[in-house]
C-alpha cells in the first residue's frame, strides 16, 4: 500500500489516494520518515532488522529444513536472547518454514474449464438486515468410510466472525460521510490483537443494552436535553440501588450528554441556571465532564450539586484531584459523618479565630515582728489582672463527628462558617405542599392497617 501510494503520489496527491485507501496521509508519512532514517524506528522494528539476517543465516546453514523450534534453538546456543514466539513471528514475516512432516490437507481442486455461477454478492459481505444476503460453503470430512461432504448454509447478517467484522469496517471506510469513513478506515488499521481489545471494551460498555426494557426507553424520547435552558423542564433519572452498579454506565451516559449539550449552547442564557443534581454521585463513577463543569460551567448557566456520603467515596474515584470539587464549589454543605478523613479535612477549612483569655490574680503577705523593745506588724495585699490572646479552631473533628441530626455545616464563598439549623422539608408549613411525603404516606398505610385489625376484631 506505501508502494502504491508513492507511485501514484505525482498523479493525485497523498491525500486524495488516502481518502480511499484505509490508510492516513500521517501513516504513510511516517513510514516514509522511517525509511529515511532508521533511528526513528521503534527498539522492536530496530532489533527485528538485526535479527532477520541471523534468522535467514541460520535457515540456509541449515539446508534450509529447520523449523521455528529449531532455529529457536540455534540462535540460543549462539547467544542470542530472543523468544520463540519472536523467531516464530520473523520466520513468516520473511516468508520461510521448515520441512513439516506428515500428509498435505487435501483441498478442492477447482475445474477451470467448466463456467462459474454468476457472482451475485460481487465481494460486498455486509448485510444491513437479516434474511437479506445468505451464503453457503460446503468441506469435507475424512472417515473410515470415506469422505463425508457437509454444506453450511447461513445468514451474513448472523455471522460474528472476524472476517465479518474486517468487511464492515471496510463498507464503512466506504461512507461518504467522514465520520463513519474515518471511523472505518481507524479500525482497518488496528491489529488483531489491539481490535480484540477494542472490542472487548466496547462489549463491556454496552452489556446493558441487553436489558431489553432499556433498549424500549432508548428508542425513542419525549424530550431534549437542549431545551432545559429554553423551556423549563424536569428530568428525573432514577434506578435501585441494587440496579446502580449494572447500569451505572447508563446514567453516566445521559448525565454526561446532558451536560456537553447545554454546555454547547453559549448563547442561551436562561434566568436561572440549569441545575444538575447528583445523587450518590461516586456511584456513577468517573465522569470527566462533571469533573471539568465544576470550574468551567459557572458561566454557561449550568449549575451542579454533587452528592456524597463522605470523602472517602470522592476520593477512591477521582483519586487525589477530590479536592477540586470543593475548591470550585460556591457552597458546600456539610451533614456530618464519622469517617476521620471528612471530619478532620471540614475542621481544617473551617479555619481559626483568636480567643482572649482572662485571669485575675489577689495575693496577701502578713508580717509580725517581736522584741524586749516591743511588737510590730503589718499586712500586704496584691492585685494583679492578666490578658491573653490563643489561636483556637472553629471546629474539631471530635464535634463534628457528634454533629446533631438538626445542624449542618455551611462553607460558602468568601464567608465565615455557618453552623446552621437543618430543615426537614416535610416537617415545614411551606416547604411540606411543594412535594410529596413518603414518609408520611408510609405512616398512613400503617394506620390504616391497625384500623382494618381492629374492625376484623369488633366485628
Amino acid at each position: 500500500m506505501i508502494q502504491f501510494i508513492e507511485d501514484h503520489r505525482a498523479d493525485h496527491g497523498v491525500e486524495p489516494i488516502c481518502r480511499i485507501l484505509p490508510i492516513a496521509p500521517a501513516t504513510f508519512y511516517d513510514h516514509l520518515a522511517k525509511r529515511a532514517d532508521p533511528s526513528l524506528l521503534s527498539d522492536r522494528a530496530m532489533h527485528d532488522a538485526e535479527l532477520k539476517p541471523e534468522i535467514e543465516r541460520v535457515f540456509e546453514e541449515n539446508l534450509s529444513v529447520y523449523g521455528v523450534r529449531k532455529v529457536w534453538y540455534q540462535m540460543r546456543r549462539e547467544r542470542f536472547d530472543v523468544a520463540r514466539c519472536t523467531i516464530a513471528r520473523l520466520m513468516k514475516d520473511i516468508g520461510i518454514e521448515g520441512v513439516v512432516r506428515g500428509k498435505k490437507p487435501k483441498t478442492t481442486i477447482p475445474d477451470k474449464a467448466l463456467p462459474c455461477p454468476l457472482d451475485k454478492v460481487t465481494l460486498r459481505f455486509p448485510a444491513p438486515a437479516p434474511n437479506v444476503l445468505w451464503v453457503s460453503d460446503f468441506t469435507y470430512v475424512t472417515t473410515w468410510q470415506g469422505l463425508v461432504y457437509v454444506a453450511f448454509v447461513i445468514d451474513v447478517f448472523a455471522r460474528r466472525n472476524g472476517d465479518a467484522l474486517m468487511e464492515q469496517f471496510q463498507y464503512m471506510a466506504n461512507s461518504p460521510h467522514h465520520l463513519v469513513a474515518s471511523t472505518g478506515a481507524r479500525s482497518l488499521q488496528k491489529e488483531p490483537k489491539l481490535m480484540a481489545n477494542v472490542m472487548a471494551s466496547a462489549q463491556a460498555e454496552t452489556h446493558m443494552l441487553d436489558s431489553g426494557r432499556l433498549r424500549d426507553s432508548l428508542s425513542v424520547s419525549d424530550f431534549d436535553f437542549g431545551d432545559l435552558k429554553t423551556n423549563p423542564t424536569s428530568i428525573f433519572l432514577i434506578l435501585p440501588a441494587d440496579r446502580l452498579d449494572a447500569f451505572s454506565r447508563f446514567l453516566r451516559l445521559l448525565v454526561q450528554q446532558a451536560i456537553t449539550v447545554n454546555a454547547r449552547n453559549v448563547a442561551d442564557k436562561p434566568k436561572k441556571p440549569v441545575l444538575f443534581i447528583l445523587d450518590e454521585m461516586p456511584a456513577l463513577g468517573r465522569l470527566s465532564m462533571v469533573e471539568q463543569a465544576y470550574g468551567l460551567m459557572a458561566g454557561f448557566g449550568i449549575q451542579l450539586w454533587g452528592i456524597t456520603q463522605d470523602l472517602c467515596q470522592l476520593r477512591r474515584v477521582y483519586g487525589e484531584d477530590y479536592e477540586s470539587f470543593i475548591a470550585n464549589s460556591g457552597a458546600v454543605a456539610y451533614f456530618g459523618s464519622p469517617d476521620k478523613t471528612s471530619t478532620e479535612y471540614f475542621a481544617a477549612a473551617c479555619g481559626t479565630t483568636t480567643v482572649w483569655n482572662f485571669s485575675s490574680a489577689v495575693s496577701s503577705a502578713f508580717t509580725s515582728n517581736t522584741s524586749k523593745d516591743g511588737y510590730s506588724s503589718g499586712t500586704t495585699t496584691t492585685y494583679s489582672d492578666n490578658r491573653a490572646a490563643s489561636q483556637r479552631n472553629l471546629a474539631y473533628p471530635d464535634e463534628l463527628r457528634r454533629l446533631p441530626l438538626d445542624r449542618q455545616l455551611l462553607l460558602i464563598e468568601n464567608m465565615n462558617p455557618i453552623m446552621a439549623k437543618k430543615i426537614r422539608w416535610y416537617e415545614d408549613e411551606e416547604l411540606s405542599v411543594m412535594g410529596v411525603n413518603t414518609h408520611a404516606r408510609e405512616d398512613e398505610a400503617d394506620n390504616v392497617d391497625i384500623q382494618n385489625v381492629q374492625d376484623i376484631q369488633a366485628a
